[in-house]
């Protein structure tokens, strides 16, 4: 059985379902339909033109289907009407909510991985001219550098690719499966090897999601790199896009991160590549 759990479809696709529901007037026609329950086929065109008329009315171009149903609704809906306080732990904010879920699930230093990320959203905003990406790509980020050490929970050895594993088989509640893989993949690609085309996992990604892969793993490369220690030396990266590099002054604590900066010129080929700019620390400051 195919598992339909956040599974995205499109407005064309669901206009086929429709037509064939329909042009199958019988309960027998409608029970032979692939795919098709024969224990909803009576029930079936209600559902269809229901559905029609919420996706037309609000002219609706896609929609995910959710691992939750009308039961899990009445349940909450009944608990919020007998208690006006009573909040449903990130409700608000499901996929959120899900990284925070599966991160806290592993062995893995939670206070590196959200400093790493405070540091790759500090690149990602300020070289938007560079990568030319939203608010989406800007929330995968989050949650790969969130969840790019969960692979420890295996094993020290490969954890990146235990880290992509892990990501990619787990159910992240509000994200479709490209995106959990575009996710799983920006963390395999956080240290050791680039993307190539001999990589499956990658390879099978669609061509627009290839590419926010290696954009935006290059940035939690040298994000991580930048807490390589695990001490949270540098508090703050500011950049400055030349037209052949990118000059990065770095706010620090405690001295030079001298391990820090030798991180960076380990792992900061790919950025290089990637966006065809030398990467360059050009000053460092005081945290203040």
């Amino acid at each position: 059985n195919i598992i339909l759990n956040n599974y995205e479809f499109f407005k064309d696709e669901f206009d086929i379902v429709e037509n064939e529901v329909l042009n199958n007037k019988t309960f027998k026609q409608r029970a032979k339909i692939k795919g098709l329950d024969e224990k909803r086929a009576d029930i079936i065109p209600a559902g269809i033109l229901i559905l029609s008329e919420i996706i037309n009315h609000f002219q609706i171009t896609s929609m995910i289907i959710s691992g939750y149903a009308l039961r899990e609704g009445i349940v909450i809906d009944t608990i919020q009407k007998n208690d006006e306080n009573y909040n449903v732990q990130g409700l608000s904010n499901i996929r959120a909510e899900s990284i925070k879920n599966l991160a806290e699930s592993c062995r893995f230093d939670k206070e590196h991985c959200e400093h790493v990320s405070k540091l790759a959203l500090q690149l990602f905003d300020q070289l938007s001219e560079l990568h030319n990406f939203g608010n989406k790509e800007r929330e995968y980020l989050d949650a790969a550098s969130r969840l790019h050490d969960i692979g420890y929970h295996i094993s020290h050895s490969q954890h990146h690719r235990h880290s992509m594993y892990i990501i990619s088989n787990s159910e992240l509640l509000g994200f479709n499966e490209n995106e959990i893989n575009i996710i799983a993949n920006i963390a395999r690609y956080h240290r050791k090897s680039h993307p190539k085309k001999n990589h499956n996992d990658f390879m099978e990604l669609p061509a627009k999601s290839r590419e926010i892969v290696e954009k935006l793993s290059a940035i939690l490369r040298v994000a991580d790199s930048f807490d390589r220690t695990h001490y949270k030396l540098v508090k703050k990266i500011k950049t400055d896009i030349k037209e052949n590099e990118v000059k990065l002054t770095l706010q620090i604590t405690n001295g030079i991160p001298e391990i820090e900066l030798w991180s960076l010129e380990r792992r900061k080929a790919l950025f290089e590549e990637i966006f065809a700019k030398k990467i360059i620390v050009n000053n460092l400051e005081p945290s203040t």
